[in-house]
């Protein structure tokens, strides 16, 4: 029962946070929500801070799984950079408020920014950097790459189809296609990240 109640209260305040603010949703609206008495978001998780920092874990948690995988650690370079965009994608399809709650963070950052965002964020960029690095040694890419611009670039260009999503539906009007954009989007990325030998002797 209680798992029951908690599970509740969190799928009530996943699309209420993004949908009101942090401040303009209520304790009353979220119970009323999860259907179940409001003075359990105190017992559970504290209040609401406490609630809204749970959802948070919970959203970032399958980051967390996708930097634990050991296939995506014991690949580099290309294989690397398709399995990462690969996952990408899955986590943004079956998470879609990921990317609400980060915009809410940097427009109207709460204390979870730094304690939860930051620190989800920094892991998944130090395991971009690893992946590239182990790229460079192995000469696949080129060994002028600044590792940390170019795991920031690759983390960006996968996640901006899915950010700007609002943008690109009324810019370009058209469908969404997540795989026709991100198998474009990586083959970009390796072409300016491979040393030219690599590139010519793949063409």
């Amino acid at each position: 029962m209680e798992k029951d109640a908690k599970e509740k209260l969190l799928a009530a305040a996943l699309p209420l946070f993004p949908q009101y603010s942090y401040a303009g949703v209520s304790i009353r609206a979220i119970a009323e929500a999860a259907g179940v008495n409001s003075a359990a978001i105190s017992y559970y998780f504290g209040g609401k801070e406490g609630l809204y920092g749970a959802v948070l874990e919970r959203l970032f948690a399958p980051v967390d799984k996708m930097i634990m995988e050991k296939q995506l650690l014991q690949n580099a370079g290309a294989d690397f950079v398709h399995h990462f965009a690969e996952r990408a994608v899955a986590i943004h399809k079956q998470n879609p408020y990921l990317v609400k709650y980060m915009y809410m963070e940097m427009v109207n950052p709460t204390k979870f920014s730094d304690s939860i965002v930051k620190q989800h964020l920094t892991r998944l960029y130090q395991f971009l950097s690893g992946g590239v690095q182990r790229a460079v040694d192995q000469g696949e890419f080129r060994q002028d790459l600044d590792v940390g611009y170019a795991a920031f670039s690759l983390s960006a260009i996968i996640n901006m189809y899915f950010i700007v999503t609002p943008i690109r539906q009324r810019v370009i009007q058209r469908p969404g296609n997540e795989v026709a954009y991100v198998e474009q989007a990586v083959s970009i990325f390796l072409q300016g990240v491979r040393r030219q030998e690599h590139v010519s002797q793949n063409t």
